[in-house]
């Protein structure tokens, strides 16, 4: 998956944060928090979770 599928995925559908580090020598470093539970009731209302 590209940065921003990952991005996408993870903020809207999982209600979490994804950050990425690229170096030539290392490549690219995906960090990903979920939380453990989601306040549902603000993806209802159509707010951005994040």
């Amino acid at each position: 998956m590209g940065d921003n599928r990952v991005r996408m995925f993870t903020e809207q559908y999982l209600g979490g944060e994804a950050s990425f580090m690229s170096s030539h020598e290392g490549g690219t470093t995906f960090s990903v928090w979920i939380p453990r539970t989601r306040d549902v009731s603000k993806q209802r209302s159509g707010a951005h979770v994040g």
